[in-house]
């Protein structure tokens, strides 16, 4: 599957994959953000590195903003669901999960 990325879904992967062996306990871990019009392989390229990091053992939890959207990624969620967010989310809006 990693083959068949173009060359910057390749960069984009490479960047999080080398960004991810880097961390340690110490060190806070790194936030990426893609984004691209309609049909340029941004679901294709999460679902890689998805596929990825689990064949290594790393815990990922894939969350987007629609439903639609965490359809089409595997164990995709929506925020709402994942972090108990309620809808619609205002400016005094917490999260319900709780430690541990």
């Amino acid at each position: 599957m990693y083959a068949m990325l173009n060359r910057d879904q390749r960069s984009v992967a490479d960047a999080i994959l080398a960004s991810h062996g880097k961390q340690s306990t110490t060190t806070a871990g790194s936030c990426f953000f893609t984004d691209g019009p309609e049909g340029t392989g941004e679901t294709y390229l999460y679902n890689i590195l998805y596929h990825l990091f689990m064949g290594q053992g790393v815990h990922v939890m894939t969350v987007t903003w629609t439903g639609i959207a965490a359809s089409l990624l595997p164990e995709g969620r929506t925020v709402h669901s994942r972090f108990k967010l309620p809808v619609p989310i205002l400016e005094t809006s917490t999260s319900s999960i709780r430690p541990n």
